[in-house]
């Protein structure tokens, strides 16, 4: 039939090591929060699936970046345990293939250190702009302040409400606070130079 769309399929990389019984996986990279910690869909390696899911919300990078555990370089425990290795591969969706663009080994949590400024310096987002975002973002944030509110009774959600207020407020003079100090920083900086 002409006019039919058909599917195109790729590969999720798998890296590991064949024959290991060692679980893995990749996550599709949507974003990293402030802390570090990485956001996304997660896939198991070496599965096929619709180029399409690559994008599975409009929110997603506009260049799929996938980060991929691949387990340990050989079998070990306790102080004889071999390193984890984690890539983070760039989709070419001209070819239709991932491209490794970093490599870490490493004994513990380090690997996310060494590859959050990576992802951070590869990662494109679609244009959005900062109110759009802060408006979605309140919006997911009340509808699940009013879940929680809506179990508890009348005292409990006025104390709630009350503890809520001061979180929100001292975050909010930290903000500033934190804004202030990069302000007068840069000010002395541009002075001394």
């Amino acid at each position: 039939m002409s006019g039919t769309l058909r599917a195109v399929f790729i590969t999720i990389p798998r890296s590991a090591p064949g024959g290991r019984p060692e679980p893995t996986y990749a996550q599709l990279i949507l974003r990293v929060r402030r802390s570090g910690l990485i956001d996304g869909r997660f896939f198991r390696t070496g599965q096929r699936v619709d180029e399409s899911a690559l994008w599975p919300a409009p929110a997603y990078p506009e260049v799929p970046l996938l980060l991929e555990f691949a387990g340990s370089e050989r079998t070990g425990r306790g102080h004889s345990r071999s390193p984890d290795i984690h890539l983070l591969w760039r989709y070419d969706s001209t070819r239709r293939e991932f491209d490794e663009i970093a490599r870490v080994r490493s004994d513990g949590a380090e690997w996310l250190h060494h590859l959050e400024p990576i992802v951070r310096r590869h990662i494109r987002r679609p244009a959005a702009s900062p109110v759009s975002d802060a408006r979605e973002a309140s919006r997911r944030v009340i509808a699940a302040l009013e879940g929680e509110l809506d179990l508890l009774e009348d005292e409990a959600h006025e104390r709630a409400l009350a503890l809520l207020y001061n979180q929100v407020a001292a975050r909010f003079a930290a903000s500033v606070a934190d804004k202030a100090s990069s302000y007068v920083r840069a000010k002395i900086s541009g002075l001394q130079g």
